[in-house]
C-alpha cells in the first residue's frame, strides 16, 4: 500500500479562489448558482464569483468594494469589455460572494482571457489594491459562445468502438437573431448519437449520423442539469463499459500533471512513467529512486521521494534527468505538496514533515505533525497534513511550520484533497470520507465511501475516492454534498487517484495498469 498528491497556488495579498483549473473561475463548489431570470429564460452570460480575503495572513472581516477587469494577457496586454463593479461587498472571515460578473458573450471568442481584481476595505475609503498575479479564466466560460463554423473533433468517450467525432458546418450564424439552426453537421457514433439542442429561432441542432439516428434518447445519467464545465468538456454522460488503461511498472503507486503528461511512480520496480495524458501513450520510463511513492510536479521539475528511504529526486520534466537528489531526510515518505516555492514531504515512520527549498533541494527544516503523517496538501494559505495514527488532520503554516490547527476525522486517514474552499479526507480503516472547511477547520460532512478508502482526488464537481479491494472501485460523489454516490469498477487494488482537467487517473496497483475515466 502507498500514496498521494496535490497542489495549489498562493496569491500575495492573498486572494485564495475556490476553483480547480477546469472549474469556472472563482467559484467554489459550495457556491450557490445564480437564479435565472425566468424559469425557461436564456441563460445569461455572468459568473458567480466567490473568494477569501486574506491580508497579512489574517482572514478579512469587513465591507468591501471590489473591481474586475477581463485582459488578454497574464501581464501588461489590451483589457477586453468595461470594468465591472461590486460595491458594500460583506466579506465574512474572509469569505465573500459576487452574484455575478458578466464582461458579455463577445469577450469570450476563443481567446485567451485573465481576470484582474481589485480590492479596498473599508467600502468607499481610499484606493483599489491590485491583487497579483491575474487569474487565467478556464474553460467553462467559453461554453456559452461556441462559434458558428467551429470544428469540434475528439475522443469523446474513449478508445473504444463508441468514440463520438463531431464535424460541425453552420448553415446560418448561431449568434444572428436570424439565425436557423444554433449548430448543424453530421456526427461520426456508430451509435447514432448526436446532439439535441434549442435555439430560440427554430431548430437548436440537426443533425444525422452514419448509424442513421438524429440523436439517441437520454439514459438515467443524462436525467437532471448538468454543469457548464460537464458540457464544455463534452463530458456529459458516463462511459458503461470498463476504463481504458495502459500497462506500467510493478505497483503503480502516485500521479503528476505536468499540463500534457501523466507520471506514475512505479514502487517495485523503481521508475517513473512519463504517460501522454491525450492517448495514453508511455512516452518514456525513467530510473529513480527505490521503492519510489509520493510525486508531485514544480512548473518545470518532478519531485519523487522514497517510501522506504531518505531520498527524494528532482527530475527535470521535459526529458527525465534527475537534476538532484536530497539523501539527508528520515526514511519513509507518504504524501508530498509544493506550495509554489517549497516542497513538502510527510516523513510516516518519524512523525513530520519536511520542508525543502525547490531551487536547489536545501532542507530548511523539519516540524513535528503527529503519529503517522501520511497525505499531504497545500491549499493555497496552508499546508494540511493527515495523521493515520492518532485520526487527526493538522493545519501547518507555510512559513513557520507552526501548528495552527489539529481537527479529529475518520479512522486512519491518508489521502488528502482541496475543492477550492473545502478539505475531504479519505479515512482509510472507517470506509468514510471527511469533509472540513478549510480556513476554519469545521466539521462540514463525514459521507459513506467503500472499503478502504485510500486517496481521493476533485475533478471541479465530483469527489473521487480509491478503494483498496480486490476487485476494487473507485467512489464518485458529488462535492457539495456527497449525494449521487456511484461505486466505479476497475481492478485490483486501486491505489492513487489524480485529475487531468478532464478525466480522472487510477493507478490500480496489483494489475500493474493505470485507467482513464
Amino acid at each position: 500500500m502507498r500514496t498521494r498528491v496535490l497542489v495549489s497556488m498562493v496569491l500575495g495579498v492573498a486572494l485564495l479562489c475556490g476553483m480547480v483549473r477546469s472549474a469556472v473561475p472563482g467559484v467554489a463548489q459550495d457556491l450557490q448558482p445564480v437564479t435565472p431570470a425566468a424559469a425557461n429564460g436564456r441563460l445569461g452570460t455572468g459568473f458567480g464569483y466567490q473568494g477569501r480575503l486574506v491580508q497579512g495572513g489574517v482572514a478579512v472581516t469587513a465591507t468591501c468594494d471590489f473591481e474586475f477587469t477581463l485582459w488578454d494577457a497574464a501581464g501588461g496586454g489590451a483589457q477586453q469589455g468595461a470594468k465591472q463593479t461590486a460595491s458594500g461587498v460583506t466579506v465574512s472571515q474572509g469569505i465573500f460572494t459576487i452574484p455575478s460578473i458578466d464582461f458579455g458573450s463577445r469577450q469570450f471568442m476563443g481567446d485567451s482571457r485573465w481576470l484582474e481584481i481589485g480590492v479596498r476595505c473599508p467600502a468607499g475609503s481610499g484606493l483599489f489594491t491590485t491583487l497579483s498575479p491575474r487569474q487565467a479564466l478556464a474553460a467553462t466560460p467559453y461554453a456559452l459562445s461556441l462559434q458558428p463554423g467551429a470544428d469540434i473533433a475528439g475522443n469523446v468517450l474513449d478508445g473504444g468502438a463508441d468514440t463520438a467525432v463531431l464535424s460541425v458546418a453552420n448553415t446560418n450564424d448561431a449568434l444572428s437573431p436570424d439565425g436557423a439552426y444554433g449548430v448543424a453537421g453530421t456526427t461520426a457514433s456508430p451509435t447514432g448519437a448526436g446532439v439535441k439542442g434549442a435555439s430560440t429561432a427554430g431548430a437548436g441542432g440537426a443533425f444525422s449520423s452514419v448509424a442513421g439516428f438524429a440523436l439517441i434518447a437520454p439514459g438515467p445519467s443524462l436525467i437532471g442539469a448538468r454543469t457548464p464545465q460537464q458540457i464544455g468538456m463534452l463530458r456529459w454522460y458516463d462511459a458503461n463499459r470498463l476504463a481504458p488503461s495502459v500497462a506500467v511498472g510493478s505497483y503503480p503507486d502516485h500521479f503528476a500533471f505536468d499540463g500534457l503528461h501523466m507520471w506514475v511512480t512505479n514502487y517495485g520496480t523503481h521508475e517513473l512513467y512519463k504517460i501522454r495524458a491525450a492517448d495514453m501513450a508511455v512516452v518514456a520510463t525513467y530510473s529513480t529512486v527505490n521503492n519510489p511513492n509520493p510525486i508531485a510536479f514544480d512548473g518545470q521539475n518532478v519531485w519523487v521521494a522514497s517510501e522506504t528511504a531518505g531520498h527524494v529526486a528532482k527530475v527535470r520534466a521535459s526529458d527525465g534527468v534527475e537534476v538532484l537528489r536530497v539523501t539527508t531526510l528520515p526514511a519513509g515518505h507518504w504524501g508530498m505538496a509544493f506550495d509554489g516555492q517549497f516542497i513538502w514531504v510527510s516523513n510516516t515512520n518519524s512523525g513530520s514533515v519536511s520542508k525543502i527549498a525547490a531551487s536547489d533541494g536545501s532542507v530548511i527544516g523539519a516540524y513535528p505533525v503527529g503519529t503517522q503523517p501520511n497525505g499531504i496538501i497545500f491549499d493555497g494559505t496552508a499546508l494540511w497534513v493527515a495523521n493515520g495514527g492518532d485520526d487527526t488532520v493538522k493545519k501547518l503554516n507555510r512559513t513557520t511550520g507552526a501548528v495552527m490547527g489539529t481537527y479529529a476525522v475518520g479512522d486512519s486517514p491518508m489521502g488528502l484533497a482541496f475543492d477550492g474552499a473545502n478539505l475531504w479526507v479519505a479515512n482509510s480503516a472507517g470506509g468514510t470520507v471527511t469533509k472540513l472547511r478549510a480556513y476554519d477547520g469545521a466539521l462540514l460532512a463525514t459521507c459513506p465511501a467503500g472499503t478502504s478508502p485510500m486517496f481521493i482526488a476533485f475533478d471541479g464537481f465530483h469527489i473521487w475516492v480509491t478503494n483498496y479491494t480486490d476487485p476494487g472501485t473507485v467512489t464518485r460523489m458529488q462535492a457539495n454534498n456527497c449525494g449521487m454516490t456511484t461505486a466505479i469498477a476497475t481492478e485490483r487494488y486501486p491505489f492513487g487517484v489524480a485529475f487531468d482537467g478532464a478525466n480522472i487517473w487510477v493507478a490500480d496497483s496489483q494489475t500493474n495498469k493505470v485507467s482513464k475515466h
